[in-house]
């Protein structure tokens, strides 16, 4: 007769053999999953490398925009009208409230056309063809108030927009030429600002504006027509020197031992005129 200790002990080793066999193709399966564990180790620490580095390009980013806003100021999106709406309804400048609006500037712009945001912050429609955008980044406490704007409805449902994103359609404002009414002041007050520093100057056409400077010769050039000038430079070169000869300067060696007398040498000290200097020696007593 077997013993129960001896069954036992046969059955645990048949289990134990059966738990080897059906642990070999789990280990082969293992075996399979380990490079993609490797690649998911190394995606993510691409992952986490990138996330550090936009954080610290963003810090830099917003470095760079605060030093430029202390040193030129806030200012909005250049593709937001730029030009002051000088016709029927006034001269458009601040603080221009035509038609009942706040105090603000008239900008110039087509019927029609598309406006973008000058600034980000949460918008809301506040009138028929008035939006309100309450600023979030650059002017904290600030809202600007816009007339004669059709606001999308994504903006509209979003209640967000970003600066230089559109932000409606330009509507009719029965001046002419058309115009946008810009209105600026602090929340909850009725505290105005003029608009007109925060916006980016027109530009004149793309054109340069440059000034050549000659020996008392000058050029003034607006858009490649010359606006100011005594005479053409054209054909003429810059490092000819047309100056009259100076006569050679006064023997003045004898004064220096007349008692009394010191001189003092200005030579290299006088008035700057045309490309010419005036020289000369002054005598204290």
């Amino acid at each position: 007769m077997v013993a129960l200790d001896t069954i036992r002990e046969q059955i645990v080793a048949e289990v134990l053999g059966l738990v080897e066999i059906l642990a070999e193709p789990i280990d082969r399966l293992k075996s399979i999953s380990d490079p993609f564990e490797k690649a998911y180790d190394a995606v993510y620490r691409l992952v986490t490398t990138l996330k550090e580095e936009y954080e610290n390009l963003r810090k830099t980013y917003d470095s760079a925009k605060s030093l430029l806003n202390e040193i030129f100021g806030i200012k909005g999106t250049k593709s937001f009208p730029r030009k002051i709406a000088e016709g029927s309804c006034g001269d458009g400048y601040y603080p221009s409230n035509i038609g009942n609006t706040p105090p603000g500037i008239d900008l110039e712009i087509n019927v029609g056309d598309k406006l973008v945001a000058p600034f980000t912050g949460t918008v809301k429609n506040s009138g028929q063809t008035q939006v309100t955008i309450e600023l979030s980044e650059e002017m904290p406490h600030t809202e600007i108030v816009i007339d004669h704007v059709d606001l999308l409805n994504d903006v509209l449902e979003s209640g967000m927009v970003s600066k230089g994103l559109e932000l409606g359609t330009v509507t009719d404002s029965g001046c002419h030429p058309n115009a946008i009414h810009l209105a600026m002041r602090r929340i909850g007050t009725e505290e105005y600002i003029d608009p007109t520093d925060y916006i980016e100057k027109p530009a004149v056409n793309g054109s340069t504006v440059f000034l050549n400077r000659g020996c008392d010769e000058y050029l003034l050039i607006l858009r490649n027509n010359v606006i100011a000038g005594p005479k053409p430079l054209v054909g003429r070169s810059e490092e000819t020197d047309e100056n009259p000869a100076r006569p050679e300067e006064p023997e003045l060696g004898d004064l220096d031992h007349i008692s009394g007398f010191g001189v003092m040498d200005y030579k290299h000290q006088g008035r700057i005129m045309g490309n010419s200097t005036i020289k000369g020696r002054v005598k204290q007593g």
